[in-house]
């Protein structure tokens, strides 16, 4: 009977075992249901699940500064009003000629439910700072969100629609989805550019003494409020333009004018 026992492999020692004390068996089961219930509720589920950062960028464009003039105007004061942000860890920053780059490291142990709160406070230093830097310096950009991540990307297609009218689908499409419970963020990309082009005849600039940048400051200080963005790329020359008249600039205009700039 006793070399029957030692016999036993060991699965069927250890069923004798949870027989025995069935309840132990009790105990096991209920861990276990309690683990897939805690696991339904708290694991991700998308592919690539958002993970909080624990770093942000200052990025200050001062346009036509020299890189010393950067750090001395632009990054040191922004140094100096986030110096004294909660929970920083270590900061670094780089001037570079008409661009001033800083990045703040907060500490990694922090509570990843408070990080939201020391990003508004940085942005809250950054706005604060930004009266002391010169008229020159634009607004500063914090970016904080590089971590977002996206668990459903969409494709808008439209046969037939102008890529302004495909936009205004898309935007009207984002607004809708932002209102879905449980959509926290969207973003567009891939939408086309436009632009208008301006055409010089260069023969015609030279035989009246007009430098290209003089037409170019023209147009500069015509640009009106409304427009959301102006970038002058450079000449496009043309032999089959009318150099009498000018198209300005579209973007945004409350109003369509043209300039004659060459008579």
């Amino acid at each position: 009977m006793n070399q029957g026992a030692a016999h036993e492999s060991p699965i069927i020692r250890l069923l004798g075992w949870w027989i025995e004390r069935p309840l132990y068996v009790v105990i096991l089961m209920l861990a276990c249901v309690w683990g897939g219930y805690w696991g339904m509720n708290n694991i991700g589920r998308l592919e690539d699940p958002p993970f909080p950062m624990s770093w942000a960028y200052v990025i200050t464009a001062y346009p036509g500064a020299s890189a010393q003039e950067v750090e001395q105007e632009v990054t040191d004061v922004v140094e100096t009003a986030l110096q004294e942000l909660p929970y920083l860890q270590q900061m670094r920053s780089k001037s570079v000629p008409g661009r001033s780059e800083i990045q703040i490291e907060i500490d990694e142990r922090l509570d990843p439910n408070k990080i939201p709160q020391v990003w508004d406070e940085m942005r809250r230093r950054v706005t604060e700072a930004r009266a002391y830097l010169p008229s020159r310096a634009m607004e500063p950009l914090v970016e904080d969100d590089f971590g977002d991540v996206y668990g459903i990307y969409y494709a808008v297609t439209a046969e037939g629609f102008s890529p302004r009218q495909v936009h205004d689908l898309a935007r009207r499409l984002s607004d809708t989805a932002l209102s879905v419970p449980g959509v926290a963020k969207v973003n567009l990309s891939g939408q086309t550019k436009e632009a208008v082009y301006l055409e010089f005849d260069h023969q015609s600039l030279v035989r009246l003494g007009i430098p290209l940048n003089t037409v170019i400051d023209r147009l500069n200080r015509e640009i009106s409020v409304g427009v959301s963005s102006c970038t002058f790329a450079g000449p496009v020359m043309s032999g089959n333009f009318e150099p009498s008249l000018l198209p300005f600039f579209a973007g945004r205009l409350r109003r369509p004018r043209f300039y004659h700039f060459i008579n």
